[in-house]
């Protein structure tokens, strides 16, 4: 990249917050990096906190670039997104919008909550991660809590899939797949619900 080439070597620490006209902070940012001045702040070693409610969700990345006039922040390699109660999103480019309260992804990502895994090509979300829509070739595991060795209900889709994490329900499109122990169901749509005290997928209904 010709603009991080320019770059001088003396490296600063960066950290930045905005606010919305109501005082509500919509994010902070902070890492290395040799251009804190400019309108376009490239980053190493990232860790931005973007709000939505009261609650935000942590991301880390190995580096990143800010843009203060458009406030939108892009972070690359090792990426992780951690919300408050436990979920995280893992991928290799993050684009995140403060002001829309959104992050998307147009390469794989991998979104792990309790005992379910998530992957697929190309998702976005909210800021704290309620709901995910994962755009293509959708892979969803959930173990056995009990034995993950020896249970667990894998679903697949072309996509879109939808997954509501406060309503635990997940809406699959094109060619979806599950299958466990039990056997095999295939449908155009699908909905799976998903029990939070047994973990564990508790109906699905396919259309």
């Amino acid at each position: 990249n010709e603009a991080e080439q320019e770059i001088p070597h003396k490296v600063y620490s960066f950290s930045f917050s905005k606010y919305t006209p109501e005082g509500q902070k919509q994010i902070e940012i902070e890492g290395d990096s040799a251009n804190i001045l400019e309108k376009t702040v490239f980053l190493m070693n990232v860790m931005a906190k973007a709000y939505a409610e009261d609650t935000p969700v942590t991301i880390t990345a190995d580096k990143g670039k800010y843009d203060k006039v458009n406030n939108k922040v892009k972070l690359e390699k090792n990426v992780v997104a951690t919300t408050e109660n436990g979920t995280h999103l893992l991928t290799e480019e993050l684009d995140i919008h403060p002001d829309q309260h959104r992050m998307e992804t147009e390469v794989q990502a991998q979104v792990k909550k309790d005992n379910i895994d998530v992957q697929g090509m190309g998702a976005e979300g909210d800021s704290n991660l309620k709901k995910v829509k994962f755009k293509k070739n959708v892979t969803v595991l959930v173990q056995d809590p009990k034995d993950p060795k020896a249970g667990s209900t894998t679903i697949t889709c072309d996509g879109p899939l939808v997954i509501d994490y406060e309503t635990n329900v997940a809406h699959f499109q094109k060619n979806v797949v599950a299958q466990d122990k039990r056997g095999k169901l295939t449908s155009d749509l699908m909905d799976v619900f998903y029990n939070k005290v047994s973990k564990q997928v508790s109906k699905i209904v396919a259309t």
